[in-house]
């Protein structure tokens, strides 16, 4: 026995490794993946070619879909996610099937040679390792585990309804279809899941599709009808009338009958001589066409200065958009449309800024008391850093003194102002004037034509706390834990719920230091006494985790209704004594319980 916590470790790492391949069996056949099925373009006339596309489902009955390019990871990561939380007893089974039937077996009738205290102190330490690693894999690799799996099943919700809308559009029965919508879809969908054919597929055709000129107009037809009406005309009487017109200066009247003559009767030279001195009357009426330009040009720059002057940046900077594009030289152009885009940052933004995000999974459903007044949710969050965001799906909710509701507005996009703290809701177009977003009035009216900014009273850490809901909270370190419970308070939550998973949180290493000690005792207690191995007990190894993890379910829950009980009636730091002083005694009971084992 004088290598036992080599031969423990050992031990635990052949548990540890065949529970791991289990846990990885067990999530390559419990995946239900969501595939894409179709036809593709390969040996397929474009012309004659009808997609048919559907979403394919392996095992509907299963709680989770994902899509089938998503496997390898997905799998991975569930067994990685059921390894650590079922880590527990898969330690605690270990070390009972060690020290009640292989070490023994190992040592035969000599038994041992020194106390059995004296020969379990030397594995305190490598228990103590273990912990400090069980620690490790439930704060640092479980929460993102967890996060990575729900960004996932996010991914695959949103990609789906991308390609059911699409299909949709697809299979309408309106011969018109929008293949706008269904090219723009598409497209989101390959963001999700970029390598799938039938997808692609699918995209090509409908991009090939939607270029074909659907009209059928019949240009000879008109020519034909148009022929035939000018034919029942003289090319003489024309040319009169050509004249006529002339006289009487109505050159433009002129020129256009002279032309109808000249198509009758190409020969005709009277014709080619009205129509050349109407031209030539109408430009002699005319001013210089640069000279014409350049004053419509200084006069749009000159609004575009007045209007930036004002305050007015947005119009200001849609008209220097498009000054830019008639001068790429006029200097003065290119600073007046960096002012306003300065400007335009305080007050809005662009659509497209926000839009590049809606496939990126960000902090979901984020509620708060802004004020005591005011109620906003958030249906998502990008965070992009300390000091950046972007949100989508904005909804704010004012009362008056009275508690009812003041104000309701809506907004579909919104970026964060970090000098102003403050959700800016108003988007607008990069190029185009009159396509924009601003905050919608479902209750009350909008007294401020430029109440689109929101002041906010948590920073966008508070913020990311605040979307961590209760779905969720597992995503998140004891670190965060703790700093999210500080913060509940401050904005409409309790933070006891909060508090009681820090709790539990803090438990655990305990429960593994003090399981581990227990299971040694228990499989010390049980060993075999005719040091000739059962192999039939080897068979009886998973009913043994089997009840071994529900007996600690049984003692965790213990725990945790002691825990939550105490976090009630006394505070957060009263519990947390308690909780320490209660571990420390019941870690104590554990090592007397080994001491108290004979050799």
């Amino acid at each position: 026995m004088g290598k036992l916590p080599q031969k423990t470790f050992i031990v635990i790492l052949i548990f540890y490794f065949a529970a791991f391949i289990c846990f990885f069996l067990f999530s390559i056949f419990n995946f239900a993946s969501v595939n894409i099925v179709g036809k593709t373009l390969a040996n397929q006339e474009l012309s004659s070619f009808n997609m048919e596309v559907s979403v394919q489902r392996d095992k509907p009955e299963s709680e989770f879909q994902i899509l089938s390019n998503f496997k390898i990871s997905w799998i991975l990561s569930n067994s990685i996610r059921l390894f650590i939380q079922y880590l527990l007893p898969i330690q605690s089974t270990a070390l009972i099937i060690a020290f009640s039937l292989i070490f023994p077996w190992k040592l035969g009738p000599q038994g041992i040679q020194i106390p059995f205290v004296d020969v379990i102190g030397k594995s305190i330490f490598l228990f103590l390792i273990l912990t400090l690693i069980f620690s490790g894999l439930t704060e640092g690799v479980l929460p993102g585990t967890l996060k990575k799996q729900s960004e996932q099943l996010y991914l695959t919700e949103i990609a789906i309804n991308y390609f059911e809308r699409a299909e949709n559009t697809l299979s309408s029965e309106k011969e018109d279809k929008n293949y706008g919508i269904i090219i723009g879809m598409l497209k989101a969908y390959l963001q999700i899941d970029p390598n799938n054919p039938v997808v692609k597929d699918t995209l090509d055709w409908a991009v090939s599709i939607g270029n074909i000129n659907p009209a059928n107009t019949n240009n000879s037809e008109i020519d034909e009808n148009l022929t035939s009406k000018l034919n029942n005309k003289k090319a003489a009487d024309l040319i009169i009338k050509a004249t006529d017109y002339f006289k009487q200066e109505d050159y433009f009247s002129a020129l256009y009958y002279a032309n109808l003559a000249f198509d009758l009767d190409n020969s005709r030279p009277e014709a080619q001589r009205v129509a050349a001195e109407s031209r030539e009357a109408i430009r002699s009426l005319e001013p210089d066409n640069s000279e014409i330009e350049a004053k419509k040009y200084f006069a749009q720059k000159r609004l575009g200065f007045n209007t930036l002057n004002e305050g007015n940046s947005i119009d200001a900077y849609y008209i220097f958009k498009e000054l830019s594009f008639v001068s790429n030289e006029d200097k003065d152009i290119q600073e007046f449309l960096s002012r306003s885009l300065q400007k335009i940052s305080d007050k809005s933004f662009f659509i497209d800024e926000a839009e590049k995000y809606l496939t990126v999974p960000g902090i979901d459903n984020i509620v708060f008391l802004n004020n005591k007044k005011t109620l906003i949710y958030i249906k998502k969050m990008i965070l992009l850093d300390n000091s950046k965001a972007f949100f989508f799906n904005i909804e704010v909710v004012k009362f008056d003194n009275s508690n009812n509701i003041d104000k309701h507005f809506t907004a579909p996009y919104g970026k964060y102002n970090m000098e102003s703290k403050s959700i800016i809701m108003n988007s607008i177009d990069r190029d185009t004037r009159n396509i924009s977003h601003k905050p919608v009035y479902i209750t009350g009216t909008d007294n401020e034509p430029n109440n689109i900014i929101q002041k906010l009273s948590p920073n966008l850490m508070d913020l990311k706390y605040l979307g961590q809901s209760f779905t969720s909270i597992n995503f998140m370190n004891i670190i965060e834990l703790f700093n999210y419970g500080s913060i509940f308070n401050n904005f409409g939550y309790i933070k006891e719920p909060v508090q009681i998973l820090l709790l539990e949180r803090i438990a655990r290493p305990f429960t593994f230091l003090i399981i581990s000690f227990l299971s040694v005792s228990l499989g010390w207690f049980l060993r075999i006494r005719k040091y000739t191995f059962p192999l039939l007990a080897l068979m009886l190894i998973p009913i043994i985790a089997y009840l071994i993890s529900n007996i600690l379910s049984i003692y965790e829950y213990g725990i945790n209704l002691l825990l939550g009980y105490s976090l009630f009636m006394t505070g957060f730091y009263p519990a947390l004594t308690i909780l320490i002083v209660s571990q420390a005694i019941i870690l104590f009971l554990s090592l007397v319980s080994i001491a108290s084992q004979k050799d």
